[in-house]
């Protein structure tokens, strides 16, 4: 009895959905046709009807099987059992190149055909196509003198190809669902996989228990999609080392990464060393920190910080503003857009230069369809400020999911609980969330999970669960939406959870006694660095650097307690990273340190210029300074309102223009409007 992997598929869906599966389902589950549907229905009808299995459709229901247990028995036997078939080119080459990749021997034409169940013509066609594509990377396509096929290149290489492959073609939740099923040693059961099964278990379960149980809260903040890619990464590192397949590429070659970062290549490597009894070289650790540079994490939003990276800072702040300009939608005032583009721009940056992106995915077409004049305003942004850097369409397309998060943001009054289980990521799951309580009033409270937190939710908490994806043995109700939530799908939840609405008391999850303690707090820091600003005229010594000793010795009874001190750590930050405002007269020089007693921020107008690099590397002449400073370690209340003065700098053209030419009462109703703004967001 032979089914087509699509066939496969359906029958797998109509199994698990007990309820019944529509054709519309199917579609989306398929990315198909209807007509598709309905043709493999027919074909499949025909080909169970030896087992006394039948399909049936109740009127207004979807498609389920119905038989004796024994005859299903048969027929997932006669699934399990054959051999795997492809539905298309693609994922026959896909397949053939993981085999390729992680081969000792290599395999001959014959054992392809063999293995493929294709003809020999079609098995050179296949790697013709696969050559041209491994020579882009480096790799060679070489036949031995046994005629053995093998792949040759840097071992780096051939690892990220492989878990390009893996990312690409296996789903997040199939992805989870098999390393569930590999620890539960339900191996009967195991998704049947011609890309997972080229990595050994027992590497899958290391790499998922290092990732998700030894490595603390470092991973908290990303996407299911991104965890896919770390824990394919390192079990494809750990199968390779096993094997004795090191990367010998000399340490000094690879990119730059983050001290952070090697921090959590080394620990994880040092376990893996333990664990499996292997020798881990410095380009291994190094290797491992490249890819790691590439996942979200969730950045520093203190301009003290010394890893906080102000000419990237910079350089989104423009980004966002080009978007805005084209696109006529004004999203700079968004800071929760900023702060989510800064995180994914600096990962992007180093996926650039480390990840090997392979276009597939059709979530993100539908993304860039849905928001197409939001889509062209991101490109051409992109373009203008990271000239340099190659942005992949997939790249792009997680980009637009920040300002569609943006566009969709609305808030209306609460009613009921909902969990969206997402597939596609925080972001997607963002715009679902805002969609919803944007067009359902009824709704009080969304919770949005990642597939690899489900066994941690309690599913009581909600009134109705909802999901982008088909959801396998999954036996609680749940309505399966699209990642976008369409504008049908929307009325048809408006009218199921007007049903479920019912009057209710709303929680009180703060006490007033600390609300007004945090306001109280802020006004007091807000207002003793109004008391404290002036916009003062300086006569400028030969250096900057002297100038800068000059002006901070003036403040030496107000707020510093040591002069020298803290002249030479603003001095350090200035060299750190260039601190000009591109297009403007000023730069805003900072420093936290022990040495300072309380938040100040001032102004000093120079008699003379100096050259200095601006955050967009071209030179300005500096005749503006921007002071200020901090306690070192700061408080909660104090990081914040000094963090609205930083980003208010580069904010927008009207504040910008203000600390350019301002007066000492322009820049203090500014400075009196950012706080008094602070003030009522906590009300």
């Amino acid at each position: 009895m032979y089914f087509s992997s699509r066939e496969k598929k359906i029958i797998n869906y109509m199994i698990d959905y007990h309820a019944g599966i529509s054709v519309r389902e199917l579609q989306q589950l398929l990315n198909v046709s209807k007509r598709t549907i309905y043709r493999e229905i027919v074909s499949l009808e025909k080909t169970i009807q030896p087992l006394d299995i039948k399909i049936i459709k109740p009127r207004g229901r979807g498609y389920r099987l119905v038989g004796k247990e024994q005859d299903f028995k048969e027929l997932k036997k006669s699934i399990l059992e054959e051999s795997p078939s492809f539905l298309d080119n693609i994922q026959r080459q896909s397949a053939l190149t993981a085999r390729l990749l992680v081969g000792k021997k290599g395999l001959s034409i014959d054992d392809i055909a063999e293995l493929f169940e294709v003809s020999q013509t079609t098995v050179a066609n296949d790697l013709d196509t696969i050559k041209n594509i491994l020579l882009e990377y480096q790799l060679c396509l070489e036949k031995n003198s046994e005629n053995y096929l093998r792949v040759i290149g840097e071992e780096d290489k051939r690892r990220q190809i492989l878990t390009s492959l893996i990312y690409k073609e296996v789903t997040e939740f199939h992805f989870f669902d098999y390393l569930h099923q590999l620890e539960a040693d339900r191996q009967e059961d195991h998704l049947d996989h011609y890309l997972l099964n080229v990595i050994d278990s027992s590497s899958l379960i290391l790499a998922k228990n290092i990732i998700l149980m030894y490595s603390g809260k470092v991973f908290s903040n990303v996407t299911d999609s991104q965890l896919q890619q770390v824990i394919t990464i390192l079990a494809v590192s750990i199968d390779r080392m096993v094997q004795g397949q090191i990367i010998d590429t000399p340490a000094d070659e690879m990119f730059d990464v983050t001290l952070e970062v090697q921090g959590i290549s080394r620990r994880i490597l040092d376990f893996v060393q333990v664990e499996k009894n292997v020798t881990i070289s410095k380009s291994e650790y190094h290797f491992l920190a490249n890819q790691l540079s590439g996942i979200n994490y969730k950045l520093p939003q203190n301009i003290f910080l010394k890893n906080f990276n102000v000419e990237l800072s910079y350089h989104v702040r423009e980004f966002v503003r080009l978007v805005s300009l084209e696109s006529r939608i004004d999203f700079r005032q968004d800071t929760t857009l900023f702060y989510d583009l800064l995180a994914h721009l600096s990962a992007a940056l180093q996926r650039n230069s480390t990840f090997i992106f392979l276009d597939n995915n059709l979530f993100l077409k539908t993304i860039i369809d849905e928001y197409h004049e939001l889509y062209v305003a991101v490109k051409n942004s992109l373009k203008k400020v990271f000239s340099k850097i190659k942005f992949s369409q997939d790249e792009l397309a997680y980009i637009v999911i920040h300002f569609a998060t943006s566009l969709e943001k609305h808030s209306d009054p609460p009613a009921l609980s909902v969990l969206v289980l997402c597939s596609n990521g925080i972001g997607t799951g963002k715009i679902l969330k805002n969609r919803l309580l944007k067009n359902i009033p009824v709704i009080d409270k969304i919770k949005v999970a990642k597939l690899s937190e489900m066994k941690h939710l309690n599913f009581k908490e909600f009134d109705i669960i909802l999901s982008t994806i088909f959801l396998p043995d999954f036996n609680l109700p749940y309505k399966i939406i699209s990642p976008l939530l369409l504008d049908g799908e929307i009325q048809e939840l408006k009218e199921m959870l007007q049903e479920k609405a019912v009057p209710h008391t709303a929680k009180i999850e703060k006490s007033a006694d600390a609300d007004f303690t945090v306001i109280y707090e802020r006004m007091r820091i807000a207002n003793n660095i109004l008391e404290n600003f002036r916009l003062a005229n300086v006569e400028a010594e030969e250096s900057l650097e002297q100038t800068l000793y000059n002006i901070v010795n003036e403040l030496e009874d107000l707020v510093v307690r040591d002069v020298q001190n803290v002249t030479e750590a603003v001095i350090q930050r200035y060299k750190i990273a260039p601190l000009g405002v591109p297009g403007t007269n000023f730069a805003l020089f900072h420093s936290a340190n022990p040495w300072v007693k309380e938040p100040f921020f001032s102004i000093f107008h120079l008699d003379t210029s100096f050259i200095i690099t601006g955050m967009d590397q071209q030179a300005i002449q500096l005749n503006r300074l921007l002071l200020m400073l901090a306690p070192d370690p700061m408080t909660l209340n104090e990081q914040t309102i000094l963090g609205k003065i930083s980003s208010s700098v580069i904010e927008n053209d009207l504040s910008t223009e203000t600390y350019r030419n301002g007066n000492q009462n322009d820049i203090y109703q500014l400075l009196s409007t950012l706080f008094i703004n602070e003030l009522k967001e906590l009300d």
